[in-house]
């Protein structure tokens, strides 16, 4: 009996070493949804969450991932640290609005340990598609860009009294760059084109000015897509 005893002991000893022992921490997880307009699941789009450095629970270095939405338009992230989380997406190549570009459905999610954040939604709003094309039949962008000291071109939208969203170039060959993005319906922006090597001109020839951008009339909600051109007349 003593022996039943000393066993039972033992193991309700080793039972309860085990359930002190602290649960490892996995991070946060954090599910969601994107939907457009309509309500209904969006499949194919990028999100990204954004971990913000200065929050009301600390501060915390800058960290980011990325996932693409399932055919429902789920998504989910996991392994997050702790920290006030921005999720953002987009969907190139269509007239989408970025939602964190636009601020059409900025969300963000504050994860303290290793909990589960379901249920978020993200709107995807529709806008007007932007089309860039700069020309450059010379091929001075293919000669110089990444090889002559100087050489650059940075293509981007703003809004009154807000920094500039760079767009990256979506295709290219030695006689055109590309660029494409979704504009917001009713909203005025600057296009701001910069190539201090290079002199530039739009369509109808005219010199861009470099420094402040061009103005670009606020789309109405029955202009579907618009194309702006950009020509490289060369080094100035």
């Amino acid at each position: 009996m003593g022996w039943v005893c000393w066993i039972g002991s033992l193991a309700m000893g080793a039972m309860a070493a085990l359930a002190q022992k602290p649960v490892p921490n996995t991070g946060g997880t954090i599910i969601g949804t994107v939907v457009g307009e309509d309500g209904k699941g969006l499949a194919g789009v990028s999100v990204t969450v954004l971990r913000e450095m200065l929050t009301d629970i600390g501060a915390y270095p800058p960290a980011s991932a990325g996932a693409q939405t399932r055919a429902n338009g789920g998504f989910a992230f996991q392994g997050l640290g702790p920290g006030t989380y921005r999720l953002c997406a987009q969907l190139p190549f269509t007239a989408m609005l970025h939602t964190c570009n636009w601020e059409t459905s900025v969300d963000r999610v504050r994860i303290v340990n290793n909990e589960i954040r379901a249920g978020v939604k993200l709107v995807m709003k529709r806008g007007m598609l932007l089309k860039i094309k700069v020309e450059d039949p010379g091929g001075h962008l293919e000669r110089n860009v990444g090889k002559t000291k100087g050489a650059m071109l940075t293509v981007g939208l703003a809004e009154p009294r807000k920094k500039l969203m760079v767009l990256p170039v979506m295709s290219r060959d030695k006689a055109s760059w590309n660029y494409q993005t979704a504009v917001p319906y009713g909203r005025a922006v600057q296009l701001h084109a910069k190539g201090g090597f290079f002199s530039l001109a739009d369509g109808n020839g005219r010199s861009i000015d470099q420094r402040n951008g061009a103005a670009l009339a606020a789309p109405g909600q029955q202009e579907a897509e618009r194309q702006v051109v950009i020509r490289v007349n060369g080094p100035k």
